[in-house]
């Protein structure tokens, strides 16, 4: 199930980078969303529609979701959430 959402997200990112990247924008939500049990909101107060599917997985017992960004904050894919793993793309070594 979780692949599954994966890969379609990926198919989204890739058929629109800057329109996927506009909308996982994260934006302000209040206290009661923020103290939400299964929503996932940053420590600045702000969600993205990656933790309202986060949230979903977990109530249900899947593997959460996780967005890889660049240096510039641009999401260049999303992936299965590995603890311990870094969600930064690192730019390729120019030799």
């Amino acid at each position: 199930m979780i692949e599954t959402a994966i890969e379609y997200l990926n198919e989204l990112l890739n058929l629109d980078p800057d329109g996927i990247n506009e909308l996982f924008s994260p934006v302000p939500v209040n206290d009661a969303i923020a103290d939400h049990p299964h929503a996932v909101v940053g420590t600045d107060g702000m969600m993205t529609p990656l933790g309202m599917l986060n949230g979903l997985a977990s109530m249900n017992g899947l593997g959460l979701i996780e967005a890889v960004v660049n240096s510039n904050g641009v999401i260049m894919e999303f992936r299965k959430h590995v603890v311990g793993c870094s969600s930064v793309a690192e730019p390729p070594v120019q030799s």
